[in-house]
């Protein structure tokens, strides 16, 4: 289906790239080859530090905050995309009851930092709840 879709919107005299190569029946009834790439997919860590105050903070809080990155991260990523560090404070704040002391991410669990993250052309960040650390 991707091969068909390449070769209906490639333009005449241009040849396709990639690792992944598919034949396609063109309308002609002769067979092609198209060429594409998948994306690599890069996991992401989190980790966040809270500091809680006056009973707001809700019980399984830290599951929220899990998932709301995760559902962040799932909607907002694209190919080559940038995971802008500052824009983590936001699913982090739609939970109750806390501030952040310190937010950190990467993509090697043992180099996290404050800084955004920046992907190559044919990369997607990835985001498992089990690669956020929230420590309150």
């Amino acid at each position: 289906e991707i091969g068909k879709i390449i070769w209906r919107h490639t333009p005449i005299g241009i040849s396709s790239e990639g690792a992944q190569e598919v034949s396609v029946l063109t309308s002609q009834g002769t067979e092609q080859v198209v060429r594409f790439d998948r994306p690599v997919y890069v996991p992401l860590y989190v980790e966040v530090t809270l500091s809680t105050y006056g009973g707001e903070f809700p019980v399984g809080g830290d599951v929220e905050i899990r998932q709301s990155l995760v559902d962040y991260i799932t909607s907002t990523q694209t190919i080559g995309g940038r995971i802008v560090y500052s824009r983590l404070f936001d699913p982090v704040n739609q939970i109750p009851g806390h501030e952040i002391v310190t937010l950190k991410i990467g993509t090697n669990p043992l180099a996290l930092s404050e800084t955004s993250v920046s992907l190559a052309y044919n990369q997607i960040a990835t985001l498992s709840i089990d690669d956020i650390n929230v420590i309150v």
